[in-house]
C-alpha cells in the first residue's frame, strides 16, 4: 500500500504545472502585444491601434500580456519589474525573448527581453 501512495504523489507532482528545464531554449517571436482580457474575447477587434487606448487601460489595470504572432498567441509570463516595459508597447509590434513552454495546447513565452533594432 505504500508503494502505490507513493507511486500517486509522484504523479501529482509531476503534474504541478509547467516548468522550465535545461533543455528550454530562448527563443525569439514577433508579433503585436495584446491585452489578454479584450483580444481573446472581442478577436480581430480587440487588437490593433484602434484598440490601443483600451488595451492600455487593461493592461494598466492588471490585465495579462500576450504577443499575437503569425504562430498564434502567446501568453507573457513578466515579472512586476518588467511589465511596465512591455505593457507601453501594447497594440506595437514588438520582438520579445524568453522561454517558451507549451501547456493544455496554449503557448507561453517566459519573458526575458525585448529585442531593440
Amino acid at each position: 500500500m505504500v508503494k502505490v501512495a507513493v507511486a500517486v504523489s509522484i504523479v501529482f507532482v509531476g503534474m504541478a504545472g509547467p516548468v522550465a528545464t535545461a533543455q528550454d531554449a530562448v527563443v525569439r517571436v514577433t508579433g503585436e502585444v495584446v491585452s489578454l482580457d479584450c483580444y481573446p474575447r472581442l478577436g480581430e477587434s480587440g487588437r490593433g491601434k484602434n484598440h490601443a487606448e483600451c488595451a492600455l487601460h487593461c493592461a494598466k489595470g492588471g490585465s495579462e500580456l500576450g504577443v499575437l504572432t503569425d504562430e498564434g498567441l502567446y501568453t507573457v509570463i513578466v515579472k512586476p519589474a518588467e511589465a511596465d516595459e512591455l505593457r507601453e508597447l501594447v497594440a506595437s509590434q514588438v520582438t520579445v525573448e524568453g522561454v517558451r513552454f507549451d501547456q493544455d495546447g496554449a503557448r507561453f513565452l517566459d519573458f526575458q527581453s525585448i529585442v531593440r533594432p
